[in-house]
């Protein structure tokens, strides 16, 4: 990882890496989503951010959270997206998490 920070008029900032660091990254790329029609891009959508939703797991054990984010997250870990909304919200709630 990269450890220098950024210096602004004499003042240090923080440094991009300092922040990966210590909050966690949310990494989609769009450019494995592909297909021969809408339904079969959303699906692959749905998987990728199913994917990555299970990097985040270990907060299903977080006292943190409430029954319903748990049982929210474990759907978008699952690759339940039988409804439109899980899908088009999954991303608001990987970052609310």
């Amino acid at each position: 990882a990269i450890h220098k920070e950024f210096v602004d008029n004499g003042k240090k900032q923080l440094s991009v890496s300092s922040i990966w660091e210590k909050y966690p990254v949310i990494s989609i790329s769009l450019k494995d989503v592909e297909g021969t029609d809408f339904q079969i891009a959303y699906d692959m959508l749905g998987s990728i951010i199913s994917e990555e939703t299970g990097r985040f797991g270990f907060l299903l054990e977080s006292p943190r959270l409430t029954q319903a984010e748990k049982k929210k997250t474990n759907r978008l870990i699952e690759g339940e997206f039988e409804k439109a909304f899980s899908l088009h919200s999954s991303l608001r709630l990987l970052t609310q998490l």
